[in-house]
């Protein structure tokens, strides 16, 4: 090493130092209040994972595609006359999101399959 560039470190190193030493440290508050400490526990268990579950429409979904190998959104909208094809789409995307299935192409010509796990 160069001793010139020694000497620059080093410098720097003490300037360093010295911003430091003016630095404080602030301690993070402790929780006194149990109104408080209860809502911190609180949000603590929203954050746990929900039970896995699905919907009635969602498992026949999975049917449909299971037995077809891969469904356009259309042709899934045929086998439940009573619902709107938005609430399908909407079902489809909860099922996509989970990782269920996965859809494959854009506009008219998307079609959902199964995820496989390869």
């Amino acid at each position: 090493i160069n001793p010139k560039n020694f000497k620059i470190l080093k410098t720097q190193y003490l300037e360093l130092i010295k911003d430091l030493d003016k630095v404080k440290v602030i301690e993070p508050k402790q929780v006194e209040n149990k109104k408080q400490e209860k809502k911190i526990e609180d949000d603590v268990e929203e954050e746990k994972p929900k039970k896995f579950t699905l919907t009635e429409i969602q498992e026949r979904v999975i049917k449909l595609i299971q037995g077809n190998g891969r469904m356009k959104p259309s042709d899934i909208n045929g086998f439940f006359p009573d619902m709107t094809p938005r609430s399908i789409r909407r079902e489809l995307k909860d099922l996509r999101l989970r990782g269920i299935v996965v859809s494959n192409g854009s506009g008219k010509s998307t079609f959902y399959e199964m995820n496989s796990l390869d």
